[in-house]
């Protein structure tokens, strides 16, 4: 074990002089640049009839694929084709920006006036109040009504449903029967 062993030099032993590489010549050699390795073409198996190519026999330019409907023209250099002339796209003149006076006019032709304003509010208490007959011709004929059922009559929230039957309740058609989930109201003759 001791021969395996690195020998460590002691401070009693001179130190081993070191080797110093030398420096090799060098040499230039020109580098002919690789030639092109020839391409390989697999054998292709055809169906009965037709040819088999090896990759030792010329190669037909006038089509590939080994039918002749698939026959590509041979590359001439003279007839590359004439790039044609590109017609201009049409630019139409942008839009006329409008004048202040015109966007004063068009802010001041959409305002409402008071009649246009007293229409919208009528035609709107009318939907209301017909929504409201609606619910009290359903108490009528089936002698009460509540909320669930207003809610599939008019197509609306729960909120608007007990709402609207508040409105009854106030007005004294309906006459409140119960409180919270299980609250009805029923008609007044």
């Amino acid at each position: 074990m001791a021969d395996d062993a690195q020998s460590v030099p002691t401070p009693d032993e001179p130190a081993p002089a070191e080797t110093v590489p030398t420096p090799a010549t060098t040499v230039t050699e020109s580098v002919a640049p690789a030639e092109p390795t020839p391409e390989v073409v697999p054998e292709v198996s055809q169906s009965a009839g037709q040819a088999t190519k090896s990759a030792d026999s010329p190669v037909d330019d006038t089509f590939i694929g080994g039918t002749p409907e698939t026959a590509v023209p041979p590359i001439s250099e003279s007839a590359s084709p004439e790039p044609q002339p590109v017609a201009p796209i049409p630019v139409s003149p942008s839009p006329q920006q409008p004048s202040a006076e015109q966007i004063v006019q068009a802010t001041q032709s959409k305002r409402w006036s008071d009649a246009d304003r007293a229409r919208a509010v009528a035609t709107r208490a009318r939907k209301y109040e017909a929504r409201l007959a609606k619910i009290v011709e359903y108490a009528r004929t089936h002698g009460r009504v509540a909320n669930d059922s207003i809610v599939k009559l008019l197509r609306v929230s729960d909120a608007t449903a007990s709402r609207y039957a508040k409105m009854l309740a106030a007005r004294g058609v309906l006459a409140q029967e119960g409180k919270g989930r299980g609250a009805h109201y029923n008609f007044k003759p």
